[in-house]
């Protein structure tokens, strides 16, 4: 018997208001004349946990897990500010936006999620709390888009309120990524 495995992550999704500021972001960042790859806006999101390519059986286990435990966690609000890049001046992967005044809030929703699927064998797993917004293809104009990113890197986004986390999956095709709600998870009813 085959099983059907599913690249699959735990997300919270990018609330529509803050779309209009990302846009603008995105403007600025095509003037460096980069060769940049931009995230769907359907596809924003804060990556929780990362499972890769798991099977269906793996999948109910985490759905399970996360239905007793998440409930844990209140909703709190984030702010969406200050643009970086990963890697490093010489060689730019990724342009992404931090999450500001409730980070602790975002790190404690990680780790409750982390202690929640350790049972069912997920390692624990901590990351840069952040929205990637593009990915660099080639690094040409680099200076221009360093110039840039150094004008931006304190630019606020916006706020917005994280009252429940997504199951998704992630289907990769030419286009880009194609990703698919499997689950939602509500926090804890009152704010």
């Amino acid at each position: 018997m085959v099983f059907k495995k599913m690249r699959t992550f735990m997300c919270i999704k990018i609330n529509k208001k803050l779309l209009p500021k990302l846009f603008l972001i995105k403007k600025e960042l095509q003037k460096s004349g980069a060769i940049l790859k931009f995230v769907e806006p359907e596809n924003l999101h804060l990556t929780l946990k990362f499972f890769g390519d798991i099977c269906d059986s793996k999948i109910n286990e985490i759905k399970k897990e996360m239905k007793k435990n998440i409930e844990k966690v209140k909703p709190f609000v984030i702010k969406i500010e200050n643009i970086d890049f990963f890697s490093n001046r010489n060689f730019i992967k990724v342009i992404w936006v931090g999450v500001s005044d409730e980070k602790q809030r975002f790190l404690e929703l990680q780790n409750e999620i982390n202690k929640a699927l350790i049972s069912i064998g997920f390692e624990p797993e901590k990351n840069i709390p952040h929205l990637t917004i593009c990915r660099i293809k080639r690094q040409d104009n680099k200076e221009n888009l360093l110039k840039i990113l150094n004008i931006l890197k304190n630019e606020n986004i916006g706020e917005m309120t994280v009252n429940e986390v997504y199951l998704c999956s992630s289907e990769l095709s030419r286009e880009g990524p194609v990703y698919s709600i499997l689950d939602t998870f509500k926090l804890r009813n009152n704010l």
